[in-house]
């Protein structure tokens, strides 16, 4: 078939005074993404991917918004909030804060965060620990947040989770790992030797895993075993624009 005039464009603008880093899909073409610019700190924008428009959601607030990500069960997001320590969760239609938790003190950065059906976990690049949030079976969550603590080495900043919600994954000194949620005891992945410096944002497709390299400009394409202890690297997406 062509290509419809409804087909997805390659590139939507953002203001020129946003900051994004983080982004989130959620219901249908919606997308969320936030912000660190000094003078929009914390703004999280609402898009369509489809249509390129963008509205605001959360006006600034001098918090950053980092990592995100979205529960269809509920229509929250979940943000990340950098160095501030803190994870707060919004009310996606109407930009109101549900809940804040203040995860760590100085030094920390809560860099970026991952559902299942039983809670989100945000990570901390600063710190050796994720932390949870328990989430019921609406994607209620918790009032309060529970420290995992993880070896002294590791700082992580991505975070993926397999669909049934019972294995993670983080990057840790450029080694990919492999968490159980019932005991969070990390797992070397083998890689057959290669690494992933300068790893970013995680997302799992399948098998399939995308790895931000965030100052190699590219994206890693991991292709992972049945038992996700294994994997190979595909090929690298690399700045199209």
């Amino acid at each position: 078939a062509g290509t419809s005039a409804r087909s997805f464009p390659d590139l939507i603008p953002l203001p020129a005074n946003f900051g994004p880093e983080g982004i989130a899909v959620g219901n249908g073409t919606t997308f969320y993404a936030g912000s660190l610019a000094a003078s929009t700190r914390g703004q999280i924008l609402v898009g369509d991917l489809r249509t390129g428009e963008i509205a605001t959601l959360a006006a600034p607030d001098g918090v950053q918004a980092i990592g995100m990500k979205h529960d269809a069960r509920s229509n929250l997001l979940f943000v990340a909030r950098g160095d501030s320590g803190m994870g707060t969760i919004f009310d996606a239609a109407s930009g109101e804060v549900v809940a804040s938790y203040q995860f760590q003190a100085v030094p920390t950065f809560i860099n970026d965060v991952v559902i299942t059906r039983e809670a989100a976990y945000f990570t901390d690049t600063q710190a050796p620990f994720l932390y949870r949030v328990a989430l019921g079976p609406a994607g209620e969550p918790a009032a309060d947040a529970t420290r995992v603590p993880l070896p002294g080495a590791f700082r992580t900043n991505g975070i993926a989770a397999t669909p049934d919600g019972d294995h993670l994954f983080v990057v840790a000194t450029a080694q990919l790992y492999r968490l159980d949620t019932a005991t969070h005891t990390p797992v070397l992945v083998d890689l057959g030797g290669d690494t992933l410096p300068n790893a970013d944002g995680l997302l799992l497709d399948g098998k399939t895993l995308y790895v931000v390299q965030n100052f190699r400009n590219r994206i890693a394409i991991v292709e992972l075993s049945p038992d996700y202890l294994s994997g190979a690297f595909v090929r690298f997406i690399t700045e199209p624009f």
